[in-house]
């Protein structure tokens, strides 16, 4: 029974959805930020809860490799709007590289 309120709820908007303020769809910053995190906690084998926020910035990349070329690739040359996301984990900081859909580990 208490899924069912809880999906009535939701459904009438009396509940927010995970990481949006208003209870709208998330933000591409918000839906980043969860890619940037889901992918550093796989990564490091790691609960997502042990990753923290630092920042979430936007950012506009000079090309489609978002500032991380990966050697013998192609990207294309037009400016690409995005985030520059910091997460920290293990007392070690990361820096990812995002447009609105993507989230890239810059090494």
């Amino acid at each position: 029974m208490p899924i069912v309120l809880a999906a009535v709820l939701f459904a009438s908007g009396h509940l927010a959805a995970p990481g949006s303020p208003d209870g709208g769809q998330p933000t591409d910053a918000e839906r980043v930020y969860h890619l940037a995190r889901t992918d550093l906690a796989k990564r490091l084998r790691i609960e997502e809860r042990a990753v923290k926020k630092l920042s979430v910035e936007p950012k506009t990349w000079p090309d489609a490799s978002l500032g991380c070329p990966k050697p013998d690739t192609m990207y294309a040359q037009v400016e690409t709007p995005g985030y520059f996301v910091e997460l920290e984990a293990g007392g070690k900081k990361y820096a990812y590289h995002c447009d609105r859909k993507r989230a890239v580990l810059c090494e």
